[in-house]
């Protein structure tokens, strides 16, 4: 500990005392959901990020645009076989190659 810094001090105590990574987590989780990239999710999550770094004093935080090549996402279903037979509507990006015959 003696070799850390007065900040990282400061942030470790913070992680002991506080709730408040767990509360962002949390919000960014139940609130905000998968967020994929390039989703109005995304953006919102994105935005509540760059509002936290503001209220805790960061300098200069801003958003930087960034070239995403990205996905697309396909729907499909997953079969259940045993021991019940069901079928589970589920995403995935089109680069997913579907394999038959996998238990």
């Amino acid at each position: 500990m003696e070799n850390l810094s007065k900040v990282e001090k400061e942030i470790i105590g913070e992680i002991y005392s506080s709730s408040e990574a767990m509360d962002n987590l949390t919000i960014l989780c139940d609130e905000f959901g998968g967020r994929l990239a390039g989703s109005e999710m995304n953006r919102e999550a994105t935005e509540f990020i760059l509002g936290k770094y503001e209220d805790y004093g960061f300098e200069n935080p801003h958003l930087e645009s960034m070239r995403f090549l990205g996905c697309n996402v396909i729907s499909g279903s997953l079969e259940i076989l045993e021991p019940v037979s069901r079928e589970i509507p589920c995403i995935a990006p089109s680069r997913a190659r579907a394999r038959s015959g996998i238990k």
